[in-house]
């Protein structure tokens, strides 16, 4: 699974790992808060902590995907580039610690 456009970049986000629990049904057409939350992040790889809750509130969907860059033309991962690096090093000090 790509996240990010190889067309654009010369790289790929490709989904490594993921483990989910739904405990609510939802529907694409109802409003979601989705909480993401980044997890830890290596050299090539970056941990997700997702929570998605429907309009009351109630926690419907919890994840933990983890994802690695690869190179689109030899998908051979790599190390992740320093502008997504400082990228995720921002939201993590925004964001805080996972709290569920």
């Amino acid at each position: 699974m790509s996240y990010i456009s190889p067309n654009r970049t010369g790289l790929r986000v490709a989904e490594l790992r993921s483990s989910r629990d739904i405990f609510t049904p939802i529907t694409p057409r109802g409003e979601l808060e989705c909480k993401v939350l980044v997890t830890k992040f290596g050299q090539t790889s970056v941990g997700f902590h997702v929570v998605i809750r429907n309009p009351e509130g109630k926690r419907c969907v919890e994840a933990e995907p983890v994802n690695v860059f690869v190179n689109n033309q030899t998908m051979t991962k790599i190390d992740i580039p320093q502008k997504y690096r400082e990228r995720l090093e921002a939201y993590v000090a925004a964001c805080g610690e996972i709290d569920v």
